[in-house]
């Protein structure tokens, strides 16, 4: 799923029970990604571009 913000996406993931499946993690000069489990048990990935990761 793509996002805007990151780190805010990902508080709000954890704030409403989700939890951390493989922490935020840079895809070199392209984004930052990573997985989460929902209250549910299903797994989902977030995506924010920034040509600026590393």
């Amino acid at each position: 799923m793509g996002v805007e913000d990151y780190d805010t996406t990902e508080a709000k993931i954890v704030q409403n029970g989700g939890k951390v499946a493989l922490p935020k993690y840079a895809l070199p000069g392209m984004a930052w990604q990573g997985y989460y489990i929902d209250p549910e048990g299903n797994t989902f990935g977030i995506h924010q571009p920034d040509e600026n990761a590393k």
